[in-house]
């Protein structure tokens, strides 16, 4: 019976790379929980084109042409152990400190690059493997909801791909407890409120590069390196309204117009394993207040800041990029 591919057969690692797209020469790092299918969702295009021409003799297509390549997708881990692709979104990694290590994420005006790999193992030499290289993070998004786990998303934009049949690369998987509900507070400030809100129900973070891939004429068909565009955060927050909280923070912030500051904190252990995510100047766009007949009352908020950086504290357990 011929073999089928199956989902334990399946590996995701990726390399931090020097420069764009050789492939990564660090060793290889974990991507994290991937339990879900759907882990990488590839959207590859090779952009085929059907030729009909005159003298084909016939209604039928003539021949295909090839044209740009697209290699883009998503990779999901649906429970995250550590924040360790951040940099790659933001652009710069400051790392100090032993046995714990502060990690600090800032912005930067380029973004580095990173290859990864995708394998589905079958039998030897039948292999499928996807290596990936000159990626770059065009969306990145942190989520998590009551009770669960916290979920990271990334949306990539890959300068080539090549494919093989040889077996996976071997990586170590990292052993520590993924993020999850519990772990999490955030703090607000400005508007002449300032504490910690204890009423979240979830959350999702997300910063959007808006990469531009070009097709220049070079002689490939593969794109250029990609252009980094304005840079757009969005944090939405799912809250039960509570009694004079809900009122302010309509009237103050939404109706009002004031800005605040917001820290987003998680603390798996506080002081040597936590990260914090500090959004400044942050306009609430959107507050959604609807009202119902029973049940308990909740107020979403859709808000832009203008700047964010992101600070981890973990064992030192070697350099992140």
């Amino acid at each position: 019976m011929t073999k089928v591919m199956q989902g334990g057969d399946t590996q995701l690692m990726w390399k931090a790379e020097t420069a764009w797209k050789d492939g990564g020469t660090s060793a290889a790092q974990w991507f994290g929980y991937a339990t879900e299918d759907g882990a990488h969702t590839p959207d590859e295009n090779e952009n085929y084109e059907p030729i009909r021409y005159i003298g084909v003799g016939g209604r039928n297509v003539g021949t295909f042409t090839q044209g740009a390549t697209e290699y883009t997708g998503t990779v999901r881990v649906d429970k995250l152990q550590e924040v360790i692709l951040s940099p790659f979104a933001f652009g710069k990694l400051a790392q100090a400190g032993s046995p714990t290590s502060t990690r600090t994420v800032t912005e930067s005006g380029t973004l580095p690059s990173f290859a990864f790999e995708d394998a589905q193992e079958a039998v030897t030499g039948s292999h499928l493997r996807r290596h990936y290289s000159g990626v770059k993070i065009n969306r990145y998004t942190i989520s998590c909801r009551e009770g669960e786990e916290v979920v990271q998303e990334v949306e990539y934009i890959a300068g080539s791909k090549t494919t093989d049949a040889a077996g996976k690369t071997a990586v170590t998987a990292a052993t520590n407890i993924p993020y999850q509900w519990d772990d999490f507070q955030i703090v607000i400030s400005g508007g002449g409120i300032d504490g910690a809100v204890d009423t979240l129900k979830e959350f999702s973070w997300s910063l959007n590069n808006n990469l531009d891939a070009q097709h220049y004429l070079n002689n490939t068909r593969n794109i250029g390196e990609q252009i980094a565009g304005n840079r757009d955060y969005e944090f939405t927050a799912v809250l039960h309204s509570s009694v004079g909280s809900a009122y302010d923070w309509y009237k103050k912030f939404y109706e009002g117009g004031s800005t605040m500051n917001i820290n987003l904190y998680c603390f798996r252990t506080s002081g040597t394993d936590d990260f914090n995510i500090t959004m400044t100047g942050c306009k609430m766009l959107d507050c959604d207040q609807p009202i119902a007949a029973g049940g308990t009352l909740k107020q979403t908020w859709t808000m832009q800041p203008v700047s964010c950086s992101l600070i981890a504290r973990t064992a030192a357990t070697g350099s992140w990029a």
